[in-house]
C-alpha cells in the first residue's frame, strides 16, 4: 500500500515522505521510502493514498481481507463511494476513505 507519513509525525526524517508498507503489527507500519531507509511508523502517522478510477486498492478495514482489489465506478450519487471489484467475486461499495492505493 502507498501512504505518505504526515508531516507533524514524530519521526523527522521521515516527515511528508511517500512510502510503502513493507508490513504492519497493533497499529504500527514498516514503511519503506523511495531511498530503500524502512522504518517502523504509528498508523496515526500516516495518510493513505487515495486509489483512482481503474487503479488497483486494499481495505484498510479489518474485515480479514488481505487481497487487493480494482476501482470499477465511483458512486455519482455519493461522492464518497466507489465500487471495488475483488478478484472473479462480485463488487462491493464502499467508502473511499476505507481504501488505500496498492503500486
Amino acid at each position: 500500500m502507498e501512504v505518505r507519513v504526515k508531516d507533524s509525525s514524530s519521526i523527522t526524517e521521515f516527515r511528508g515522505k511517500t512510502g510503502i508498507v513493507v508490513s504492519n503489527e497493533d497499529r504500527a507500519f514498516t514503511i519503506r521510502i523511495s531511498n530503500g531507509k524502512e522504518r517502523v511508523i504509528p498508523g496515526c502517522d500516516l495518510e493513505p493514498f487515495t486509489p483512482g478510477l481503474g487503479e488497483r486498492a486494499k481495505l484498510l478495514t479489518t474485515n480479514g481481507r488481505i487481497d487487493d482489489g480494482l476501482v470499477v465506478e465511483y458512486d455519482e450519487d455519493e461522492d464518497d463511494d466507489v465500487t471495488i471489484k475483488f478478484g472473479n467475486e462480485e463488487s462491493v461499495i464502499v467508502p473511499i476513505d476505507y481504501l488505500c492505493k496498492v503500486r
